[in-house]
């Protein structure tokens, strides 16, 4: 983003990174456990994801392969939420919804490079904590 031109939202994946990194070292003591194939093919995609950014050099094209490596990294979460959506804090998540709208406030251009990653950002946030907070389907007995 940075070599983009924007400075001003820097911050969000530097951010993110953190975060994910630590939920990343949370999920191995205090996680579900086992790598399922989903786990693997969503791992599998966002290191190639990974891979080609650092490979290209173009920050355009940076930022998207980012965003389809934290897309699909997310996957599994998103998937472990339609089946139990308290499996996950939504006050961390909402916290992350929030850092990612402060950073679109924080655009000063509107152009794909300085708002693209606090969008997407917002939008799977947002699905996130829509999977969090929904009210479970009722189980009907028969």
């Amino acid at each position: 983003m940075i070599a983009g031109g924007a400075w001003e939202t820097a911050f969000i994946p530097a951010g993110y990174c953190v975060g994910a990194s630590i939920i990343a070292v949370l999920s191995f003591k205090q996680g579900v456990g086992g790598w399922s194939v989903l786990d693997r093919w969503c791992i599998g995609v966002a290191g190639i994801g990974m891979t080609f950014w650092v490979i290209t050099g173009n920050p355009i094209i940076a930022l998207v392969l980012s965003m389809v490596a934290d897309c699909s990294a997310g996957i599994p979460t998103a998937y472990k939420l339609l089946g139990d959506p308290k499996s996950e804090d939504s006050l961390g998540w909402s916290l992350f919804l929030l850092g990612s709208f402060v950073g679109i406030f924080a655009t000063r251009e509107w152009t794909f490079s300085q708002a693209g990653y606090p969008i997407f950002l917002s939008v799977f946030n947002g699905v996130i904590v829509a999977l969090i907070l929904r009210k479970p389907k009722p189980v009907s007995v028969r």
